[in-house]
């Protein structure tokens, strides 16, 4: 789940509202609405993925990964409460589309498109991973791992970062979980959504090229 709709009218990550590395969010956090979603992945398994690679998106992978939130529900809770429904691939990418964001799509032959991810640059700080999505073919298979990896790579090549940010459902303990196992710690609860947390972790753990 991420920022969509007007990007315009949302609150800017202000100094006086912004986190700072290792602090938590506090009373005055940011209202930016970037989530990151992945369908729970068995955690009693490993599984090493075939090869993939991670490339800009265009305006076909974002008709295929609204083809893979098909309900208002699943698009929102993936792509963020604001984006407009019903949705067509021009207004989703429209609504996802914001300055601060890459948007990349993760190939892995000979399944094709297989992921779907942004870097978000917020604050001049922070490399976010938003709009986090695996398709629900290959779910369970270890690329939300490769993308998070991958996402995680480019995020110091596109900015100046201190830090890597997400947000989860504290209902995806699946998620949650890799989260962890990519460095990532709990921070805080959302201001305005009580199921919503940050995580962070620290740019140390950048993950190299080999091994993913």
């Amino acid at each position: 789940m991420g920022n969509g709709g007007n990007v315009g009218q949302e609150k800017p990550w202000g100094k006086e509202q912004g986190l700072g590395a290792g602090q938590t969010m506090g009373p005055r956090a940011p209202r930016a609405r970037i989530f990151t979603w992945i369908q729970n992945p068995p955690t009693n398994i490993r599984v090493t993925p075939p090869p993939a690679t991670l490339r800009r998106a265009t305006l076909a992978d974002v008709a295929a990964a609204l083809a893979w939130s098909p309900t208002r529900e699943s698009l929102q809770q993936w792509a963020g409460s604001t984006v407009r429904w019903p949705a067509s691939t021009e207004s989703l990418w429209a609504d996802i589309n914001a300055a601060d964001a890459t948007t990349f799509a993760l190939d892995a032959p000979p399944h094709g498109l297989v992921g779907f991810g942004q870097v978000r640059y917020r604050e001049k700080t922070f490399g976010h991973l938003a709009r986090i999505i695996v398709s629900p073919r290959h779910r369970g298979s270890g690329f939300g791992r490769v993308l998070c990896r991958a996402l995680m790579r480019e995020a110091p090549r596109l900015h100046n970062i201190t830090c890597f940010t997400l947000y989860v459902f504290t209902d995806n303990p699946g998620a949650i979980a890799l989260y962890h196992s990519l460095g990532f710690e709990d921070k805080n609860f959302h201001p305005d959504y009580p199921n919503v947390m940050l995580m962070e972790a620290p740019l140390h753990t950048m993950p190299v090229e080999e091994g993913d």
